[in-house]
Parts: structure tokens; C-alpha cells; sequence
């Protein structure tokens, strides 16, 4: 029975991690741009704290193999520590969109320091001539001086995420690192999905269930039972917020385009010579901060689907 258990031990993390092997013994190239796609892999191939925990793993394997001593418990720490890898990667596929979303916030900062500099500008012609109060200078003149100070901070924010991506990956903060944009959500894919079918197939990848059915685990029947329906109850909210997502990145798009409407309208208005620069200014900010929410939602909807794959791999995960 012991050599089944310490079979079965070894072969949870077949694929996912080299037990106990120093990270050194490597000739690791450092990431010079991650797409979304080679995430995963990085991870699991370099994150530090799934190195630590293959380790860890390893060292525990490698003493119940001396001493003769395997057990229950040490399959279960393999589950676990899978599991908890993946719960790694996943923190970092959502550091990733937010990464995404944090350059927007810096290109947004800066558009908008553009149109109140102009609006300052403006206000400042017109209090030279007497038709705008030295008031309402100052007010403009705080606005822009308060963006400016946005601006600094959406770009520090934007640093600091690219410096905890390198530490993420096991290199110096300093690296050149490129993050590259959120993939496009498949929307086709999105909408055919078979919610039923795939909560039958992921129920028996569940780690939490493969935990609770192990033989001599500890656990009776009712708590088996807690353990099958909190998973389906997750499942189905997984599915729920992936379909709610579709639909906000619907809607999304609408007013993106009433919004891009506008802009064309206000274009051709310049170009009549009946609409002011000012006016044109703020027409495309709004038509960019639309484009930024779609984008946004979008991103949304991405995640939602990778939360809903995961989902299939018997993983819920915040």
C-alpha cells in the first residue's frame, strides 16, 4: 500500500515542478517580454515561491522515501501545493491585466494634463482681456498642478508593477521587461459554452474533492458533501460572472460608439470653423476615456474567462 501512496505522491506534480532541484543548477534567461500566453509557464518555471514550495515538497518526499514512512497526509501536500501554485499563477495573470489597466490610467492622466493645460491656456487669454476672473485662473491653474501630481503617480504605480513582475519571475527588478496587452476575449467561444458539461467534467478534477476522497482522509459523508456542493456552488458563480462580464462588455461597446459619434461630429465642427478648440479637446477626451472603459471591460471579460478555465481545472479562485 505504501509504495501505491508514494506513487501516487510523486505523479500529482508530474509536469509541474522538478522536486527539490535548485534554481541555480539552471541557465535560466531572464523574460525580456511576457506575453499572456507564456505566463503560466514562466511561473511555474521561475517564480520563487513555487520554487519554494517544490522544494519543500521534495524535501518531504525525499524523507518519507528514507525512512519508509509514507502517508496519506503527504499525497495531500502534494494537492495542496499544486494547488497552490496555480493560486500563484493566477495572481499574477490578474497582475498582468492590471498592468494593462495601470498604463491606461497613466495614458488617460496624461490626456487629461493635456486638455486642462490647454483649458489653462484658454482661461488665461481670456483673463487678459477681461473676461474671465483672476479666480478662475488660479482654479485652473490648481487643477492642472493636482494632474500633474496624477500623472507622477500613475507613472510610479506603473513601475512598481513592472519591478514586482521581475521579482515575480525570479529576476532583478531592474530587467528590461516588456508586458505585452491582454489577449482578445473569444467571443464565440464565450457564448458556446455548455456550463453542465463542463462542471461534470471538472467536479472530478476538484483538488478540494480529490483531498476529501482520499482513502483514510478523515472525512464522513456529510463533509464530502459540503466539500461536492461548495464546488458546484462556485462553479456556477464562476459561469455566472463570466456571462455578466459578456454583457457589460456589450454595453461597453455602445457607448463607445455614441461617444466616437460625437467625436467625428465635433471634428467636422472644427473643421467648419463652429466649434472651439476647447470644446474639440474635451469631445476627445470623453471619446478616449470610452475607449479606455471598453477596453477595460473587455479585460474584464478575458479574466472572467481564464477565472471560468480555471474553474474546469478544478480551481476556484477571488
Amino acid at each position: 500500500m505504501s509504495r501505491i501512496i508514494k506513487k501516487v505522491a510523486v505523479l500529482v506534480l508530474c509536469g509541474t515542478m522538478l522536486l527539490g532541484f535548485p534554481l541555480q543548477a539552471f541557465c535560466v534567461e531572464p523574460v525580456g517580454v511576457l506575453s499572456y500566453d507564456m505566463l503560466e509557464k514562466e511561473m511555474m518555471a521561475k517564480n520563487p515561491d513555487i520554487l519554494d514550495r517544490n522544494k519543500s515538497y521534495g524535501r518531504t518526499v525525499d524523507n518519507a522515501d528514507r525512512n519508509n514512512s509514507w502517508s496519506i497526509s503527504i499525497t495531500s501536500q502534494g494537492i495542496s501545493t499544486e494547488k497552490s501554485n496555480y493560486q500563484t499563477v493566477w495572481t499574477e495573470q490578474k497582475a498582468f491585466a492590471n498592468y494593462n489597466d495601470l498604463k491606461r490610467t497613466l495614458y488617460l492622466s496624461q490626456a487629461k494634463e493635456a486638455q486642462l493645460t490647454y483649458q489653462l491656456k484658454i482661461t488665461t487669454l481670456k483673463e487678459s482681456v477681461g473676461r474671465e476672473t483672476e479666480e478662475n485662473v488660479v482654479k485652473a491653474e490648481n487643477a492642472l498642478s493636482d494632474q500633474k501630481k496624477a500623472t507622477v503617480t500613475a507613472q510610479d504605480n506603473l513601475n512598481k508593477a513592472l519591478r514586482d513582475f521581475n521579482l515575480a519571475l525570479g529576476q532583478d527588478v531592474d530587467t528590461p521587461l516588456t508586458i505585452e496587452s491582454v489577449p482578445e476575449p473569444d467571443l464565440e467561444k464565450i457564448k458556446a459554452i455548455n456550463a453542465d458539461e463542463d462542471y461534470t467534467a471538472a467536479k472530478l478534477k476538484c483538488y478540494e474533492i480529490r483531498i476529501a476522497e482520499l482513502p483514510g482522509n478523515g472525512y464522513d459523508d456529510r463533509q464530502k458533501e459540503t466539500v461536492y456542493r461548495e464546488f458546484k456552488d462556485s462553479f456556477y458563480s464562476a459561469y455566472k460572472a463570466l456571462q455578466d462580464a459578456l454583457v457589460e462588455y456589450g454595453y461597453s461597446q455602445k457607448l463607445a460608439d455614441i461617444a466616437q459619434h460625437d467625436y467625428e461630429i465635433a471634428r467636422k465642427k472644427l473643421g467648419y470653423g463652429i466649434l472651439s478648440q476647447l470644446d474639440y479637446v474635451n469631445a476627445d477626451y470623453t471619446w478616449n476615456n470610452k475607449l479606455a472603459a471598453t477596453v477595460s471591460a473587455k479585460e474584464d471579460l478575458f479574466l472572467a474567462y481564464q477565472k471560468y478555465e480555471w474553474a474546469k481545472r478544478g480551481l476556484i479562485f477571488s
